[in-house]
């Protein structure tokens, strides 16, 4: 019996801590233990994704539907 309130002690203080964790950012998680991003490092999909954030509003589209 112990045990079992020992464990029911540490789920609940896990839930707790979960929701607190999520009031604090604003409803969504964040990762504390993310992999280390090399800024020097050549990365081609961050590229891929800036020229599509471009394309998306510029005149690009307009020029190449009339082509």
């Amino acid at each position: 019996m112990k045990a079992k309130k020992r464990r029911d002690a540490l789920s609940a203080f896990k839930e707790a801590n979960r929701l607190i964790e999520m009031e604090r950012n604003g409803g969504r998680w964040i990762a504390k233990d993310r992999p280390h991003k090399n800024k020097k490092k050549y990365c081609r999909k961050d590229s891929k994704k800036e020229l599509s954030r471009m394309i998306d509003g510029s005149s690009f589209v307009l020029y190449h539907s009339f082509c």
